[in-house]
């Protein structure tokens, strides 16, 4: 059991360091370089933290979902416009999305099962670079679509409550601000 535990403990550990290494390859290029996407979601974020809410960055593009500049406005708000906070909190939310996996498979398969999935998330390179290199909405699409399946199953098989039910449907209501796909 406590073998276990070890075990999850270092995916956990691997997971940070592997994204940390992305956010660090990004940063030592002296500055990071906004793409297209990145750009726009950085910019609604900033305007978002000053409260400008209705003003749009590009207004003769077409519009991004505004759920995913809306989650980091308070955290630009609070430490300035820095790229560096957007990221570590991407790199956060990346490592929970690795326990959210495990916590999951483990629910649909068992503990080694869930053991499996954690690793594979934990040294994906493509949820890694997303999180640490990239500001996309992939990080924070994963993690709440994890979170929604994830309890909805464990509640609905618990027979699920009406406060359950407004947490499960204002999570997908969020989901879909952070990525239209959703």
């Amino acid at each position: 059991m406590r073998r276990h535990y070890r075990i999850l403990l270092g995916l956990f550990l691997i997971a940070f360091a592997l994204r940390l290494a992305y956010w660090e390859r990004s940063a030592a290029f002296g500055s990071y370089e906004l793409s297209y996407d990145d750009d726009e979601y950085f910019k609604a974020g900033v305007l978002f933290a000053r409260g400008e809410f209705l003003r749009d960055p590009y207004p003769l593009r077409y519009t991004r979902s505004p759920g995913y500049p809306l989650t980091f406005a308070p955290l630009l708000a609070a430490f300035g416009p820095r790229l560096e906070i957007i990221l570590a909190f991407q790199v956060g939310v990346s490592v929970l999305s690795v326990a959210l996996v495990y916590v999951f498979a483990r629910r649909a398969f068992g503990k080694n099962a869930g053991l499996w999935a954690a690793a594979l998330m934990a040294i994906s390179p493509n949820y890694a670079s997303l999180a640490g290199s990239f500001l996309l909405t992939e990080t924070l699409f994963a993690f709440g679509a994890l979170l929604f399946m994830y309890l909805f199953w464990r509640w609905t098989d618990e027979g699920m409550r009406w406060w359950q039910a407004l947490v499960v449907g204002a999570l997908a209501g969020y989901m879909a601000l952070v990525r239209g796909q959703a």
